[in-house]
């Protein structure tokens, strides 16, 4: 399935999600999707009464039975509060990676930048994909992408993939 067809649609979600994604700013113009896995483009409202928006291409994972309880926690904890509205606080951060780390023994050391209401991220890497869901994936994620040429596939691999705990928004 080639990335660029994919219709766009907005999502709200009423249970928190994870997801394994690419922005679709991120993304190279031309790119296949792997068919061993469903792939959606979503847009997703965030942030609260100031209504951003993450737009990305993603699969969703199967979160193990004990991450599900976090999921819901961190969803709780953040609804209604417009985090990310105008700025991300650092004591908010430190809280969220706090639960990641205790909760979950993973980290968002890399990925923080993208915290806000209704997006939860954590560093993407197998290690972390194992942890968190029963999904089975290959550890090269890049092997989940076909491109037309050696370029296109270099072009943004560092930092492409992102997990993502998705939520509801308060808006």
């Amino acid at each position: 399935m080639k990335a660029k067809d994919i219709t766009s649609k907005y999502h709200e979600f009423v249970a928190p999600r994870l997801i394994l994604a690419i922005k679709v700013r991120d993304a190279p113009s031309n790119f296949e999707l792997d068919d061993s896995r469903e792939w959606h483009r979503i847009l997703h409202q965030t942030s609260g009464h100031a209504c951003g928006t993450l737009d990305v291409i993603c699969t969703f994972l199967e979160p193990c039975p004990e991450v599900t309880a976090v999921m819901n926690e961190i969803d709780r904890t953040w609804f209604d509060t417009d985090l990310g509205a105008w700025s991300t606080p650092l004591n908010e951060v430190v809280k969220y990676r706090q639960i990641l780390n205790e909760k979950l023994g993973v980290d968002c050391n890399l990925s923080y930048v993208d915290l806000e209401e209704a997006v939860y991220p954590i560093d993407c890497s197998p290690k972390n994909l194992r942890k968190l869901c029963i999904d089975e994936l290959p550890e090269d994620l890049e092997s989940l992408l076909k491109f037309d040429n050696g370029l296109s596939s270099m072009m943004g691999m560092i930092d492409r993939w992102k997990i993502y705990i998705i939520g509801e928004n308060c808006d």
